[in-house]
């Protein structure tokens, strides 16, 4: 099929006469829009159109074609942030991905599902692997796509039925192919692999288990023993670059939440010494507090305002807050202290430490504290008191935490004194 790109439609991707078609040419049209993969921007198009018709993404859609109804697949019609673009342009752009993302910013629905699935349907003979922490995910995620494949009417009225007959190909929860010849492979991290080597390998937050009922993914240090393992003895040989006569190589992109300061992502996103993330991987992190750039301001504001943010951390508490959202995983040790509004002090308006002579001084310092009343709910109350008299009471103390082992991954030993 020749492919038309029809630049200064008011419906691009779709041409400008598109509401005029009959339906065969609607359809032509259609495929025409998510098949137009040419350029990293072209994949771009493609895939917010496919969510926007085929996945009933886009609300303004619904003035061209009926509505797929709530819940067909997103649970919330929202637009996608420039991240979510990011995600698949990088997929077009470079053979080796790893990606920080915040909980809840659809970045499994991209990177796991949604670019996935237009890739099988667009690309016939199109392989992938899909990695995931367990057996249980991989299941729960093929059932996303079969469903997709075998009930959305609109992909089956543009694509026709893309099950294969008995024999015909696999068809089960952990390996599925298509009619034309794309298939897909789940495997939960640790497990075997199978088949050829793949056009794309996903991994879609391997490290972490949301269901909380594999023990070993308790182990952070483990779990990175594992994912060196699996990167670089088992899947490394699978990546062949592309090739000068335009030949595409096998694309790996790794995209998750830094769920833990010793977790593997954790490593090497931020690793400055070693070379094998350093020289060879496009790494990439994002906070829920700033733009694409880095920029103060919101990765999504449609559904992150800075009201949102702010009563989050209020509800979550600075260690939950900065997991889900900022990707700046703490120990659980720092849960013991968390630091909210009312457990920050100021002297005359100043910062604690600025006074120069603590014990003789006369500032007067201010702080808010939680009062308790017999038959009252508790209440934030501002005090002042003489600050010699409070800094006087302090104690002064020295912690000492020895490394133990000397890996890449361990943490450095630490003298503090406080006080």
């Amino acid at each position: 099929m020749e492919l038309v790109r029809y630049t200064g439609s008011p419906y691009y991707p779709l041409p400008e006469d598109y509401l005029s078609l009959s339906p065969t040419l609607q359809r032509r049209a259609r495929l025409n829009a998510i098949h137009l993969q040419e350029t990293p921007d072209d994949l771009v198009v493609a895939w917010n159109f496919f969510c926007d018709y085929y996945l009933g993404r886009s609300k303004a859609s619904d003035n061209i074609h009926p509505p797929l109804g709530k819940n067909f697949f997103y649970k919330r019609r929202l637009p996608s942030p420039p991240l979510h673009d990011e995600i698949v342009r990088d997929v077009a752009i470079y053979p080796r991905t790893i990606c920080g993302a915040p909980r809840s910013s659809a970045k499994s629905t991209v990177a796991g599902i949604t670019l996935p699935l237009l890739l099988l349907l667009t690309r016939p003979h199109y392989t992938i692997l899909s990695v995931l922490a367990t057996d249980l995910l991989v299941r729960k995620r093929s059932n996303i796509f079969i469903k997709q494949i075998t009930k959305n009417p609109r992909i089956i009225a543009d694509f026709g039925d893309l099950k294969p007959e008995r024999g015909d190909d696999m068809w089960s929860r952990h390996v599925f192919g298509l009619t034309n010849g794309a298939s897909m492979t789940g495997i939960s991290l640790g497990g075997k692999m199978l088949g050829e080597r793949p056009d794309l390998i996903l991994f879609d937050d391997p490290e972490y288990d949301p269901t909380g009922t594999t023990a070993g993914l308790a182990d952070p240090e483990r779990l990175a023993e594992k994912m060196e393992t699996l990167l670089f003895d088992t899947l490394d040989p699978m990546l062949d670059e592309a090739t000068e006569e335009g030949e595409a190589g096998c694309v790996l992109y790794w995209i998750g939440t830094l769920v833990h300061h010793k977790a593997y992502i954790h490593y090497a996103i931020h690793t400055k010494d070693d070379v094998r993330f350093t020289e060879f991987w496009n790494r990439r992190c994002h906070d829920a507090e700033h733009t694409m750039d880095g920029s103060p301001g919101l990765l999504w504001e449609a559904k992150w305002s800075k009201a949102h943010l702010e009563r989050e951390m209020r509800r979550l508490g600075h260690r939950a807050y900065n997991l889900k959202f900022m990707n700046r995983p703490t120990s659980s040790q720092a849960a013991l202290f968390p630091i909210k509004s009312r457990h920050f002090y100021s002297v005359s308006g100043q910062p604690l430490f600025s006074i120069p002579d603590p014990f003789s001084s006369d500032s007067i310092l201010r702080y808010v504290r939680t009062v308790h009343e017999p038959g009252k709910r508790a209440y934030a109350q501002e005090t002042e008191v003489p600050a010699a008299d409070w800094i006087s009471r302090m104690y002064r103390l020295c912690v000492v935490d020895p490394s133990k082992k000397r890996t890449t991954k361990s943490d450095f030993a630490c003298v503090l004194v406080l006080g």
